[in-house]
């Protein structure tokens, strides 16, 4: 299905209650690029223009049934943040800017370790291992590398003469979904990170810039310029949709950000255009970088945008149930 057919006739009537706005964070002095929730939901990294990452902790007010967001955390980098990567345990966020990695201590604040003898082009990538088992980087340099919990460089290698533009990690594999660029082409490798060998290697559409892993591990949803593709990855078959997952096991929901301040849900299962939100939302005129579902509710995600907010949305949990 492409993306004007499913424009055309969203499932809901007022689209725009779907889900409403709770919380608008203002901290950013421009754009703003990326969003991670920590493992555990308490805390927010975002990153963007202005050179700067902040940690946004979540507070409750028991006294009057009231929860705000604050920034504990401002980040000064010498350059734009455009990854962010949280430590299993939460203990540590991993920033990087330009070809740069910094580790920092989310209890102090304080930069631990600056990472800068790896990559030598812009960091596009970093994920987090679980279980403490460290970091993953990627980049234009044709680079992947695996980094301890303390930020020591364990192994680095080329999976290919490919420029990677952006990864996931597979669930319960110990694998990566990778986008990358080859002499003008695109493509859309799974590679181990035990073995470092590549199992699959598709050519997908021109203009495809990043990816996301289901939580089952089945379906990958890739962007490209004028589309989103989702890979069904046992058969290596794709449907077309126009991005994450949903919250919770099930990846019913699929989010979109879009250069016009709206963001769009469609339905995983049937293709169509869930809602459209934007009332209550960001500036109309802003493009919306990134949109992440909560890790363990279900009904709450978070956006970003080129109008310098961060929004913390909540679903109708009367409109969203199956």
């Amino acid at each position: 299905m492409t993306p004007s057919e499913g424009a055309s006739r969203p499932d809901t009537e007022d689209s725009t209650k779907f889900a409403e706005t709770r919380h608008v964070l203002f901290g950013h002095s421009d754009q703003v690029w990326n969003l991670e929730w920590s493992p555990g939901g308490s805390l927010l990294a975002s990153g963007g223009k202005d050179n700067l990452a902040i940690i946004w902790c979540k507070k409750s007010d028991e006294l009057n049934s009231n929860t705000t967001w604050e920034a504990i955390h401002v980040l000064l980098h010498e350059m734009p943040v455009s990854c962010l990567a949280w430590s299993s345990d939460e203990s540590l966020l991993l920033t990087s800017a330009e070809y740069f990695i910094y580790l920092w201590d989310t209890k102090s604040g304080k930069c631990l370790r600056t990472l800068d003898d790896a990559h030598g082009d812009t960091v596009t990538s970093l994920l987090g291992l679980p279980d403490g088992l460290g970091y993953i980087s990627g980049g234009i340099d044709r680079k992947i590398v695996h980094w301890n919990a303390q930020g020591e460089l364990i192994h680095q290698w080329y999976p290919g003469n490919l420029r990677i533009l952006s990864m996931d990690l597979i669930p319960n594999q110990l694998k990566l979904a990778i986008v990358a660029l080859q002499c003008g082409s695109n493509f859309l490798l799974v590679h181990s990170i035990v073995t470092r060998r590549t199992e699959k290697f598709i050519r997908i559409e021109e203009g495809s810039s990043c990816l996301c892993v289901s939580s089952d591990a089945r379906h990958v949803l890739v962007n490209s310029r004028n589309e989103i593709s989702l890979w069904d990855m046992r058969f290596d078959v794709k449907d077309v949709l126009r991005s994450c997952f949903s919250g919770g096991g099930n990846d019913r929901f699929i989010l979109s950000g879009s250069e016009d301040g709206r963001i769009l849900v469609w339905n995983r299962l049937t293709g169509v255009l869930q809602s459209v939100l934007q009332h209550g939302g960001h500036n109309l005129k802003a493009t919306i970088s990134t949109v992440r579902w909560h890790p363990l509710d279900e009904n709450v995600f978070a956006s970003c945008s080129d109008d310098h907010t961060i929004r913390i949305w909540e679903m109708d949990t009367r409109i969203v149930k199956p």
